[in-house]
């Protein structure tokens, strides 16, 4: 896969990853919706009402997956529903490249991480809902990746 200066590939399946990733994003906030109506839209007993968290580990410098979920969750729960997202990256250029496109948006949260840091991230998980997408853009395949904890 052809890697540019910024470490971010794009080979002849990134469309069809891009695709593939939004269909997912769409019914796994489908899902969600249809949940958080069920139990919490009129329940007194669950206030604050949960928020859906999108963490995007690898968010490149925004053109993919960070666009495909602000887009999906954007329409999906309008302002009905409470989400954030959160975008981490380790490359300076594309985290400022993510601050300037969605630096603006209250609903995301850029975070420019070491190496290092993105195997120590910790995601809220109890009574938390959302999605955590981890796509290690860029890097060979060579089996010796660090797992996140």
């Amino acid at each position: 896969m052809p890697v540019n200066e910024n470490g971010i590939g794009h080979g002849p399946q990134t469309a069809k990853k891009h695709e593939t990733f939004r269909k997912l994003l769409d019914l796994h906030a489908e899902i969600y919706k249809n949940i958080y109506n069920l139990h919490f839209r009129n329940s007194s007993r669950w206030r604050p009402s949960p928020t859906y968290h999108y963490f995007d580990i690898n968010a490149g410098d925004g053109d993919g997956s960070p666009s495909i979920a602000q887009d999906i969750l954007s329409k999906k729960f309008k302002s009905d529903i409470d989400y954030d997202c959160s975008f981490y990256e380790y490359n300076e250029t594309n985290a400022q490249k993510l601050e300037e496109r969605f630096g603006c948006d209250p609903k995301c949260r850029v975070k420019a991480v070491s190496h290092d840091e993105l195997t120590q991230l910790q995601y809220p998980l109890k009574g938390d809902y959302g999605l955590v997408y981890h796509d290690p853009n860029g890097v060979k395949d060579s089996g010796d990746n660090k797992q996140l904890n």
